[in-house]
C-alpha cells in the first residue's frame, strides 16, 4: 500500500509538470537558450530552419507567446527533435520574461507578434518588450522583427544586435525578380543553408588585421574554401567626441569641465553594422571587421 501510494505521488507530479509545460505556465531555468518573443510565419520558418540543419543540439528554445495550447501541441509535434519550452503570456512583461529565465538566455529574438487574440499585433510591442529586455542587462544578443521602418529611431541600436523589417527582404526578391529572374531562386537556396552551404558570418584571424581585403579572400578560399562577399564594420555612430573640434581647445576644455561638475555623463557611441558588398582588393582590413562568406 505504502509503495502504491509513493508511485502515485511520484507519477502526480510527473503529470503535474507535464500539464503545467502544456499550458506554458513553468519556468525556464536553463542556461544559453534561445527565447523567441511573440509567433508569426517567420517564426516558424526559424523552428524548420534550426531543424533541418541539425542545430536541435544547440540549446532550448523558449517560446514566449500567446497561441492557445493546442497550437503549441501542434508546433512541439511538428519539431520533435528541438527541445521546445512554452510560456504563455505578454512578453512585453518582465515578470513573463523572468520566467523564461532571458538573463541567461544566449539569444533574444523578438517577433512582430500576432498571437495575442482579440488584439492587433503592433511595432509598439515589440519595441517596448526590447527596452524592458535592455533594462534586464541582459547577456544575450537581441534580434528585432518590424513591420514597419517608421519605428527604427525608437530602436537603441547600440544594444540591438540585429533589426529586420517585416517581409522587407521578401519585397526585394520580388522586386529584384523583374530583372533577374533567377535570382530569387537562388538565394532562396542560400538561406535554407542545405548540407552547410549558404551565407555566413565569421571572425577574422589577428594575423590579418592591416592586411587588404584581397588578401583576406585568397586566404579564406585557399584555406577554408570560402567566397568573401563583403565586410560587416561595427562603427560608432555619434559621440560627444566628435562634435568637439580635433585641437582640443579651451572652448572644448570648458565643456568637459562643465559635463564633470554636473555629474553628467558622455552619451556613449551608438554602434551600427556597416555593410560593405566586396569592397576594393586594396581594402584594409579593421579590427572590428567580420566576414561575409559564403
Amino acid at each position: 500500500i505504502i509503495f502504491s501510494i509513493f508511485t502515485a505521488f511520484i507519477a502526480s507530479g510527473f503529470i503535474d509538470q507535464k500539464i503545467k509545460a502544456r499550458k506554458g505556465l513553468n519556468k525556464i531555468k536553463e542556461k544559453n537558450h534561445i527565447v523567441i518573443c511573440g509567433w508569426n510565419g517567420s517564426t516558424n520558418k526559424i523552428l524548420k530552419f534550426i531543424h533541418d540543419n541539425a542545430m536541435h543540439s544547440y540549446s532550448t528554445i523558449a517560446l514566449i507567446n500567446e497561441l492557445d495550447e493546442e497550437r503549441f501541441a501542434g508546433v512541439q509535434n511538428s519539431y520533435p527533435e528541438l527541445d521546445l519550452k512554452y510560456i504563455k503570456g505578454d512578453f512585453t512583461s518582465q515578470e513573463i520574461q523572468t520566467k523564461a529565465n532571458i538573463k541567461d538566455a544566449k539569444q533574444i529574438i523578438l517577433m512582430y507578434d500576432e498571437s495575442k487574440p482579440n488584439s492587433p499585433p503592433s511595432d509598439e510591442r515589440t519595441i517596448i518588450a526590447a527596452h524592458n529586455i535592455i533594462y534586464s542587462k541582459v547577456k544575450g544578443k537581441i534580434s528585432l522583427q518590424l513591420k514597419d521602418e517608421k519605428y527604427l529611431p525608437n530602436i537603441r541600436r547600440d544594444k540591438i544586435h540585429n533589426v529586420v523589417i517585416f517581409d522587407d527582404v521578401g519585397g526585394n526578391l520580388l522586386a529584384n525578380s523583374t530583372i533577374n529572374p533567377s535570382i530569387p531562386d537562388f538565394i532562396q537556396e542560400i538561406l535554407k543553408f542545405k548540407d552547410g552551404k549558404g551565407f555566413n558570418e565569421t571572425d577574422i584571424p589577428n594575423d590579418l588585421i592591416g592586411k587588404t581585403f584581397g588578401e583576406l579572400s585568397t586566404f579564406l578560399k585557399e584555406k577554408k574554401s570560402l567566397i568573401v562577399l563583403g565586410i560587416v564594420s561595427m562603427q560608432a555612430e555619434f559621440s560627444i567626441e566628435k562634435i568637439l573640434s580635433e585641437d582640443s581647445s579651451d572652448i572644448d576644455s570648458f565643456i568637459k569641465a562643465q559635463f564633470e561638475k554636473s555629474n553628467k555623463k558622455f552619451a556613449k557611441e551608438e554602434s551600427k553594422n556597416y555593410i560593405k558588398i566586396k569592397p576594393e582588393d586594396d581594402y584594409e582590413i579593421q579590427p572590428n571587421d567580420r566576414a561575409i562568406v559564403l
